[in-house]
């Protein structure tokens, strides 16, 4: 995982508008990445059909989804997953090398794309799928969430709850969030719930005052349980409320001004 969220990192800050990362494994087939504004819109895979490729390419999808808004929903849950499956697929191989090629065009005019936050988030679900399953789901209200499975390697992130992975008519519909920002909070929560073991109440309560004198913002971490991590991006106004809340429910918590997912 950690390796797929450096690269998925690349397509954050990708050098030109689309293009295509191209990831080599020895003894598989290359397989491509197609990126256009930082977002993912296909991935190639010598062992499955192209046949959404080419909509891509052709404008059909375009077509398809102002005739049709349920058909077209479908089709982006089906690229969404093949994407997703395509990289599982890749990353159970070994020996990788990453290379881009810059599109010559004017781009793949993709309607269809996903942040690859999202992307990782997804692939976190399938390879972690009980820690996915146990991560919340709008049980707090307001609040940008990640949740992160805890191994012997890495923190791998499995669920994100913190932006939208639409793009429509070349619009963002949520706030930009990279990779590399969410993966550092998972980071961050790891480390301090490991050394601290989670901050008191009388800590969390000094931590809340300050950031709401300083007009400031923070990042509250929590552990649910064993290997399954939290981290959230929290308004001043709304750290004490939080952290109370977490701490009533019996999780160790941590906060920190220091370490949030703004966008980029």
């Amino acid at each position: 995982m950690a390796e797929l969220a450096a690269i998925l990192s690349m397509v954050d800050d990708a050098p030109t508008f689309a293009g295509a990362l191209s990831i080599e494994a020895s003894g598989a087939s290359p397989m491509f990445l197609l990126v256009e504004r930082r977002r993912l819109c296909w991935a190639t895979a010598s062992s499955r059909s192209s046949r959404l490729r080419d909509l891509l390419r052709s404008g059909a999808a375009r077509r398809w989804g102002e005739d049709d808004p349920t058909e077209a929903a479908e089709m982006h849950r089906a690229i969404r997953r093949h994407i997703v499956e395509a990289l599982v697929e890749r990353f159970g191989s070994a020996a990788r090398a990453v290379s881009w090629t810059p599109h010559s065009g004017d781009g793949y005019q993709a309607r269809i794309s996903f942040a690859p936050v999202d992307i990782l988030a997804d692939v976190g679900a399938e390879l972690y799928p009980r820690e996915a399953e146990a991560a919340p789901r709008g049980e707090l209200p307001g609040l940008s969430v990640a949740s992160y499975a805890v191994d012997d390697d890495a923190v791998a992130t499995v669920r994100w709850s913190g932006c939208h992975d639409d793009l429509v008519d070349g619009v963002d519909a949520g706030s930009r969030v990279s990779v590399s920002r969410v993966t550092q909070l998972g980071d961050w929560s790891s480390v301090a719930l490991s050394a601290s073991g989670g901050f008191s109440p009388v800590a969390l309560a000094r931590l809340a005052d300050a950031a709401v004198a300083a007009g400031r913002d923070a990042a509250i971490g929590w552990r649910s349980g064993r290997g399954l991590i939290h981290a959230a991006t929290v308004a001043g106004s709304q750290i004490a409320a939080a952290t109370s809340e977490l701490t009533r429910l019996g999780f160790p918590v941590v906060a920190s001004t220091r370490h949030q997912t703004g966008g980029q």
